[in-house]
């Protein structure tokens, strides 16, 4: 699944994920209050991050939420907005810009339009020799497709950072085992004979980039 199964993820897993997350400065204050607020769901019945999502979906919802249960309003407004950050971003074929226009407009005849789209389509050796045939798009690069793409489930990443780490050799599950130096450099070293963006991407942001790939 390119998503994450929600109805999993657990109001206890919710609560840790919250507690461990380096949180952007003006979403840290979700810490302090994160158990108190989550055992008041829990008893309204929300049990998972499927519920959660579904009591604060609209601006209506989470008023009633937050007048029913005596929650804060901007408190359940930044949850809200931290937990929909760990849905992962489908991206359009188009954003992978380094592909050409001719190429994009086979891959969208047969069906693959986004990121979502090819990680589905793409998964096995034999649906990849399938769509070859059919869009004349070679296999090699239907292989970096469905990889690219299967990195992008990680939070934060983009189509280009995401060609970084292909480049480099890493998938979701050496990532999770990275040591944050070693990948910080390789993705310094990478991007500088490749100039794939400007910039250079911390080992603070690294650390983040290997917490988030533990929840795909």
């Amino acid at each position: 699944m390119y998503f994450i199964d929600e109805t999993k993820f657990t109001v206890d897993l919710i609560v840790q994920r919250v507690l461990d997350t380096n949180l952007i400065p003006s979403l840290e204050m979700l810490k302090d209050d994160i158990e108190i607020v989550m055992v008041k769901l829990k008893k309204s019945g929300v049990s998972n991050l499927s519920d959660l999502r579904a009591a604060l979906k609209t601006k209506a919802k989470l008023l009633k939420t937050s007048a029913e249960l005596d929650i804060n309003e901007n408190y359940l407004q930044l949850l809200r907005r931290e937990i929909e950050g760990w849905i992962a971003k489908v991206r359009k074929m188009d954003e992978f810009e380094w592909i050409d226009e001719e190429t994009i407009k086979n891959l969208k005849k047969i069906g693959i339009e986004d990121s979502e789209c090819a990680y589905r389509m793409l998964s096995t050796k034999k649906s990849i020799e399938k769509k070859s045939e059919e869009s004349g798009v070679s296999e090699a690069l239907l292989e970096e497709i469905h990889a690219i793409s299967d990195l992008l489930r990680i939070r934060w990443l983009s189509p280009h950072f995401t060609r970084v780490l292909y480049e480099s050799g890493y998938t979701i599950s050496k990532i999770q085992k990275a040591e944050p130096h070693k990948l910080s450099d390789e993705i310094d070293t990478c991007n500088r004979e490749k100039k794939y963006f400007k910039g250079i991407i911390g080992e603070r942001d690294v650390r983040r980039i290997i917490f988030e790939s533990q929840f795909v």
